[in-house]
């Protein structure tokens, strides 16, 4: 990256470079933001090593949020579903509501240690020794046996990072707010029977579709806003009874959405449409190169109502963040501060290095999964603590350090010395580091978002990934979860481990397996088809269709589906790159600005986010 990069990416923004440095893991050149700075020297920290792509691998590597697994209780002995596999056998397992029973305030002074002179060492041995929750749930939702990361919600299946009174959601991720019959999507807030789509806000009856917003009955369309009955569309506003953005009366509209419909339930007729419809994209869509809504100073996607926010996606009502990614989600609850973190929910100030904390966070650094918490350091699972270091899994606490408590004064005292001892040696500001994590890469979030280009397995076969993706991963047993090291190609390799094959939670041995292309048409399906498993025609995977999910299909006449549903929720991730941003010129006004694609997707063209603006609005 050059100059020019970061002059552009801090213009306009208020926030200025630094400096510039060499990630020590991938080579590229990122920056240091007076922001970021300003933070790191309140704190006595060191700055980072590490570009923000690489940090933001490093935290989603501590997170599993839709990979399962069947494994024994460790104190009940009762197979349970969990994010951490059989393999898994450096601390208990437990079945989340027995975890959270046994998490009482004292549950985690019964770990503790006393502090010797590699504190950063010691923390670590603490957080892989101690209990691990099976799947993280919050309030034990109803009928959620197949999920996790989700909350205050009932009958979710196979569904990840759902909170807020959802109902019925299956095969999706990250739902949010009074949200119902959600089928295999991602990103859906406050909408009701969306199928297959990506990035729905307040809307209903929405399918085959992305960026959809206040609007109803929508069907394999992109940009859409204030609109209804429309099939085939592209970036329109106030918009009704449309097929290919041509106008139709409500009559004519019925009935060909009617022919449409009778058409998708023969494969050939259903590519033929597809291929259509991907041709009037490339002719009419527009993309934004950046998805900046209601704020100032931002240079980001997917962000509202923020202002002062440098490389930073998905984020809510932010102030002065830096290489963030999924922060806030209230109204005004602002999130200030916010430094190379990602995952946060409302009213957090001053991270650095944090994942998975929401709610009433202050002064938190280098910490994983925090709610509630004040001027804590360097620490995993805490709720309703202040003055913490090194600590895990503890309850309403204050003035601990590796699980021990202590009096105010010492505390504070100890505290000193150990910031004084780590900045010494250099570690005062360290990231936890990808060997923090509990997972195979390939189960994270990590992998989710940041792809590697290859595999290379013990045995000398290797598999494509991504041809434009970068890093070389080197497996170096045929153990189900191996050791293996992930190499960006420069100076300092990765120590991870990998998953060598895959396993599917919900198909029972010797259910009766049937091709993709041998199912029966969605008129004809019933009870042979919920008890059989289906062959996914892209990765060979076996999948299964519920009952409640071929009711909406046949509600709806939509075919069924032919892929495995963690292939559908693969191929939306992959709609909208996340998490770095690169220099294009403008299709509209010719000049350079910032974008989240590094090639040209298949539309007619990506428009600056002030011209983007004007060609819906005006």
């Amino acid at each position: 990256m050059t100059s020019s990069y970061f002059n552009l990416l801090v213009k306009g923004t208020g926030i200025e470079v630094v400096s510039t440095h060499t990630c020590k893991y991938c080579g590229d050149e990122y920056a240091l933001y007076d922001v970021e700075q300003k933070l790191y020297d309140e704190q006595g920290m060191r700055y980072s090593e590490v570009c923000s792509v690489c940090i933001f691998r490093m935290l989603y590597s501590y997170i599993n949020d839709r990979h399962l697994y069947h494994r024994l209780d460790f104190r009940t002995g009762k197979k349970i579903v969990s994010v951490i596999s059989e393999a898994y056998t450096e601390s208990e397992v437990l079945d989340a509501v027995e975890y959270n029973q046994l998490a009482t305030d004292d549950m985690g002074l019964e770990y503790g240690q006393q502090l010797g002179e590699d504190s950063f060492g010691q923390f670590k041995k603490l957080y892989r020794s101690f209990p691990k929750y099976a799947r993280m749930i919050y309030d034990c939702p109803e009928n959620s046996l197949y999920s996790s990361h989700v909350g205050w919600s009932k009958n979710l299946y196979l569904s990840f990072c759902v909170f807020e009174e959802c109902e019925n959601i299956y095969y999706s991720f990250r739902i949010l707010g009074n949200a119902k019959r959600i089928f295999s999507s991602i990103d859906v807030s406050e909408s009701s029977d969306v199928y297959l789509s990506r990035m729905v806000a307040n809307a209903h009856d929405v399918a085959y579709s992305s960026n959809i917003s206040e609007s109803n009955a929508v069907f394999w369309s992109k940009n859409l806003q204030n609109c209804h009955h429309c099939a085939f569309c592209c970036n329109l506003v106030g918009a009704s009874y449309k097929i290919f953005n041509t106008q139709y009366t409500k009559e004519e509209y019925e009935t060909a959405y009617e022919d449409i419909l009778n058409r998708l339930q023969d494969p050939g007729q259903f590519h033929l449409l597809q291929k259509r419809y991907e041709e009037f994209l490339s002719e009419h869509l527009i993309e934004p190169a950046l998805n900046i809504q209601n704020s100032e100073q931002v240079v980001g996607d997917n962000i509202y109502f923020s202002s002062k926010n440098i490389n930073s996606f998905r984020g809510f009502w932010n102030y002065e963040t830096v290489n963030t990614i999924l922060t806030g989600n209230h109204n005004e609850d602002k999130q200030v501060r916010l430094i190379n973190s990602i995952e946060s929910g409302q009213m957090c100030e001053n991270t650095i290095g944090s994942c998975s904390f929401w709610e009433g966070i202050f002064n938190v650094f280098f910490g994983h999964v925090m709610w509630d918490c004040q001027n804590v350091y360097y620490s995993a699972d805490l709720q309703f603590c202040h003055d913490c270091m090194f600590c895990v899994g503890l309850r309403n606490k204050s003035y601990c350090i590796l699980n021990t408590q202590y009096e105010k004064d010492t505390y504070f005292e100890m505290k000193q010395k150990i910031i004084t001892r780590m900045q010494i040696d250099g570690t005062w500001g360290e990231f936890l580091g990808f060997d923090f994590s509990s997972f195979p890469y390939n189960d994270t979030s990590a992998y989710d978002f940041f792809k590697v280009q290859r595999v290379i397995y013990a045995d000398g076969r290797e598999e494509m990934i991504d041809a434009n993706a970068k890093g070389v991963v080197r497996v170096e047993t045929d153990a189900f979860i191996s050791p293996a090291t992930l190499d960006l190609w420069w100076e300092e390799k990765i120590s991870i481990t990998w998953r060598t094959k895959t396993k599917e939670v919900n198909v029972p041995e010797g259910v009766h397996m049937i091709q993709a292309q041998d199912m029966p048409s969605i008129e004809q399906a019933g009870a042979e088809l919920l008890e059989s498993a289906i062959i996914c025609e892209k990765t060979g995977r076996p999948f299964r269709i519920i009952a409640d999910e071929l009711a909406f299909l046949q509600k709806k006449k939509f075919p069924l589906p032919r892929v495995h549903h963690e292939y559908r929720i693969d191929r939306l991730l992959a709609e909208r790159p996340l998490g770095q941003l690169h220099i294009m010129v403008c299709d509209a006004c010719g000049e350079e600005c910032m974008s989240v694609y590094r090639e040209k997707p298949l539309c007619k063209g990506i428009y600056c986010p002030e011209c983007y603006k004007n060609y819906m609005f005006n």
